[in-house]
Order: structure tokens, then sequence, then C-alpha cells
């Protein structure tokens, strides 16, 4: 495979984490006129972008663990503030929006979701950019 297929695949992979959690919230979240009333489903949209931007930050291969070892956000943390530090503030946020706010407080603000995704996929080019490095 070359770097630049490994790119594309990276980032395709990527995106439709992004993409099937902003299909959750628009076709089974139930949108008000800032919020979403259905929890459950902003529960899954979030934590499905979130594993998204997880995918492109596994496939950097920059989180060494040892075997066994689930990754902790403490290890993401230190390996995006070690690479770059715009990138450890599009994570924290990414983060809290998507992990935090969405995945386990099931909230999600209709207007800010979006932008997010927009950072989250920032983010995931950086990482595809690394992964076929």
């Amino acid at each position: 495979m070359t770097k630049m297929q490994k790119k594309q695949l990276v980032i395709n992979e990527s995106v439709r984490y992004l993409d099937n959690a902003l299909e959750i919230l628009k076709t089974k979240a139930k949108p008000t006129f800032i919020s979403y009333e259905d929890k459950k489903y902003v529960r899954m949209a979030g934590h499905t972008a979130y594993l998204g931007i997880l995918y492109a930050i596994n496939e950097t291969g920059l989180v060494n663990l040892k075997k066994g070892q689930r990754p902790d956000v403490k290890d993401y943390i230190a390996v995006l503030a070690k690479e770059n530090g715009k990138m450890k503030d599009y994570f924290n946020a990414c983060y809290q929006v998507f992990h935090i706010d969405a995945g386990y407080d099931g909230f999600a603000d209709k207007r800010k979701f979006p932008e997010y995704i927009k950072d989250a996929k920032i983010l995931i080019e950086w990482a595809a950019n690394k992964a076929a490095a």
C-alpha cells in the first residue's frame, strides 16, 4: 500500500465514523430547536464521533501500549502534546464535546456539534498524514 493509499484509507474510515454520528443525530435523536430529545442516540452519536478520532490517531502508531493495555485519554493527550500542541487542543475539545458531553451526558448542542465535526476532520487529516509518513 502506498503512502497516499494509506492516508486516504485512514481519512475515509475516520470520516465514515463522523458521518455516521451526524446521521444518527439527524435521523434518530429527535432534534429540537437547540438540542436533541433522545439521549440514547445522542450518546451513540457522541461515542461514534469520538471513535473516529481515536481510529485516526491509532493509525499513526504514535500511541505505544504494552500488550493487552487499553489506551487512556491521558496517553493520547501526552502523545499529541509532544507531537503537535494545536492538535492536542483539537483533541481536547472533541474529547469534551463528543465523549463527555454527548457520550456520557447525552447532550449535544445542535449548533455546535457540526463545528466540532470540522475540528475532528482537521485532526483526522493531520493523523492521516502522520500515518502515511
